[in-house]
């Protein structure tokens, strides 16, 4: 008997030029980013991981890159390029939680020295192009109100569906 699975068209992976000897490759994380994750959630500034989780993160750093890598499919990975002892660093990181619905929740989180260079806009068009080839047309997120750099990266990729604030906390759903 055989079997016929899909299988992701595959494309070059998205490439953003910070300078002249410096690129951020965006990919998909894979089980082998565990460390080089921990390592980024590490270096992440006490506001970057607030907005990224929300409040306060209850687990590990160690135990979140362990977690994000369990679930192959469902995260990018933004991988630093240049001469140096940083080459291969994690420098962003986005998850992709379907939700069986046709849509599926997105996080983004980059490294605070490379924020507003064009990394995060980056993930979320790889993950929207996933979306898109996973047959998925809502987007959803999760974010403070006053987040307003992400709010942008989100109503550039779509329609706003649904945005709901509450407490200060905006759940926004953006058709695809």
């Amino acid at each position: 008997m055989d079997v016929v699975v899909a299988a992701r068209k595959q494309s070059a992976p998205p490439v953003v030029r910070i300078d002249r000897d410096t690129r951020v490759s965006i990919r998909p994380i894979e089980r082998s980013d565990a460390s080089g994750l921990s390592d980024f959630y590490a270096a992440l500034s006490p506001e970057s991981k607030r907005r990224r989780f929300l409040g306060q993160v209850g687990r590990s750093d160690r135990a979140l890159a362990e977690a994000f890598t369990e679930r192959v499919g469902e995260g990018l990975v933004a991988i630093l390029g240049e001469a140096g002892p940083d080459d291969g660093a994690v420098v962003g990181h986005a998850t992709i939680h379907p939700d069986g619905d046709g849509s599926a929740e997105v996080a983004v989180a980059v490294a605070d020295g490379f924020q507003h260079r064009g990394i995060g806009s980056a993930l979320v068009g790889a993950a929207v192009s996933q979306l898109h080839g996973d047959g998925l047309t809502r987007l959803t997120a999760s974010l403070f109100a006053d987040n307003a750099p992400m709010r942008r990266l989100l109503m550039a990729v779509g329609r706003i569906q649904s945005d709901q604030i509450h407490a200060g906390t905006e759940e926004i759903t953006i058709q695809l």
